[in-house]
């Protein structure tokens, strides 16, 4: 039996939010990918910004599923932001080298500001 997950998803500012709740792994990635894909795919957002102020620990699935999202957004012309990323998360984040190809921000506000003028 597959385990549940609680992710919320909303258009906010001209972008697709996505909260992951609790942890992305093995028994709930698919899920997830699939509800993201049918929100994105149905509007006009081409960024998608993840919150991950209550993800605890991401796990290769995890990472697997922020790339697919990255390529997703890509591919549309926009980009995957990661906000309220953790000191304990970042780590895994810089340890993956997603540092590198992912806006990552320490607060959602922080985002924000730096782009407030962006839709």
């Amino acid at each position: 039996m597959a385990k549940s997950f609680h992710t919320s998803i909303a258009t906010k500012g001209g972008r697709l939010w996505v909260v992951f709740k609790d942890q992305i792994d093995m028994d709930n990635y698919k899920q997830i990918e699939e509800s993201i894909s049918i929100h994105f795919n149905k509007g006009e957002n081409k960024d998608i910004v993840v919150d991950l102020q209550e993800t605890r620990t991401l796990f290769s699935p995890g990472i697997g599923l922020l790339m697919r999202l990255h390529g997703m957004a890509t591919a549309n012309q926009g980009k995957l932001f990661l906000v309220n990323v953790s000191d304990k998360l970042r780590e895994v984040l810089t340890f993956s080298s997603l540092d590198k190809v992912l806006g990552i921000f320490t607060t959602a506000e922080e985002f924000e500001n730096k782009h407030s003028n962006l839709t």
